[in-house]
């Protein structure tokens, strides 16, 4: 029998251990996606879901050039932005592995941005600052990886009441 004990304490220091560990991980974990040419981390508490794009997507008249439309996910509507198109006029290249960032419903909004690439999970404590040059609020810092490339870090809860954002119409 305490051979049994012994044997669980320790599973239940290591199980510690390793929750504890991925904790701290995720804190500095970031979602690197590309949008247009753009390489940009995205905290994933931001985000519910990564989707496919949709094979369809209903456009709404009347609206802004980057909202490019509707589409139905799990019985809701969701609003879908170019993020590229919305801050250099520049829309988003989408080929096959273009994909939906839906919003976490806690930021209060059923959107999702549209992404050209997923480029995998990026750790922050692995990047370097550097000094901030975005022009918007929901832009967050910008890092450079080991091997020298620049990433935009982005604040989908900043985005998602930044009032331009919220004027889709035209």
């Amino acid at each position: 029998m305490t051979l049994r004990r012994r044997n669980l304490r320790e599973f239940q220091i290591q199980l510690t251990e390793r929750i504890n560990n991925a904790a701290v991980a995720s804190k500095d974990s970031r979602l690197g996606v590309q949008i247009d040419d753009d390489k940009c981390l995205i905290d994933l508490e931001e985000v519910s879901e990564i989707v496919p794009l949709p094979d369809s997507m209903t456009r709404v008249p009347g609206t802004q050039g980057w909202f490019r439309g509707l589409v139905s996910h799990r019985g809701v509507l969701i609003g879908v932005t170019d993020l590229g198109q919305f801050h250099r006029n520049r829309p988003a290249i989408v080929g096959k592995d273009a994909h939906l960032l839906v919003l976490n419903q806690k930021l209060g909004i059923n959107a999702a941005i549209l992404v050209s690439r997923l480029l995998g999970l990026h750790n922050l404590a692995q990047m370097k600052p550097l000094a901030p040059t975005g022009s918007e609020t929901w832009q967050g810092g910008l890092w450079s990886d080991p091997g020298g490339e620049s990433w935009r870090e982005l604040r989908l809860s900043v985005l998602a009441s930044d009032l331009r954002f919220m004027a889709v119409a035209a």
